[in-house]
């Protein structure tokens, strides 16, 4: 056999082999490409990602207004215990002021 017999017989080998590879390839690109069709954790994971921001946001939200409530909490405690203590005087003014009268009528 000479050369001249033998190149038909490579062109197909060398033909069939690249023929093979592109198939090959097709069908991986076809087989992933139905994998990521079919992968929807992907999207349940940006579905999820943007659901904590939104709950981060209303939970930002609401420590705000915890912390706003605390002041006024605060401040409606100090002013309680202002009034306590002025009702305390007042009641020892009252009884002192009877007690005089008391002796002002004995």
């Amino acid at each position: 056999m000479n050369l001249e017999d033998l190149t038909p017989i490579l062109i197909a080998l060398i033909g069939g082999t690249g023929l093979w590879g592109w198939l090959t390839i097709k069908s991986k690109q076809s087989h992933e490409l139905k994998l990521q069709e079919k992968d929807t954790s992907g999207e349940f994971k940006e579905n999820l990602m943007e659901r904590i921001k939104i709950v981060s946001s209303e939970n930002k939200s609401l420590h705000v207004k915890v912390e706003e409530l605390q002041a006024k909490l605060m401040e409606v405690s100090i002013a309680l215990a202002a009034s306590q203590e002025k009702i305390k005087h007042l009641e020892s003014e009252v009884h002192l002021y009877q007690m005089k009268q008391q002796a002002k009528q004995d």
